[in-house]
């Protein structure tokens, strides 16, 4: 899985990169911050475009994960999940 954090590393994969990852054997999934519902729809589209159906989209930014699953998103990555 490829996960994008740009709060953590202050870089952001744009689609060229992820189409070129998506290339790789064992890349199955990506992880980005959700955009906003205004941007999600284009965000989703960016990807499909470079990468196809061969990497699952997945998004996490809690808070915009309803609007990305509901646009197409297939995968929500919470950051509830890592509290013990």
């Amino acid at each position: 899985m490829h996960h994008d954090n740009p709060g953590t590393t202050h870089f952001r994969f744009t689609p060229g990169p992820i189409g070129r990852l998506s290339r790789i054997e064992g890349v199955v999934a990506v992880k980005s911050p959700a955009p906003d519902k205004d941007g999600v729809t284009d965000h989703i589209r960016s990807l499909r475009d470079v990468v196809g159906e061969h990497l699952s989209l997945g998004y996490s930014v809690d808070w915009h994960c309803t609007d990305a699953l509901l646009a197409g998103g297939e995968t929500w990555y919470s950051v509830l999940g890592y509290i013990s």
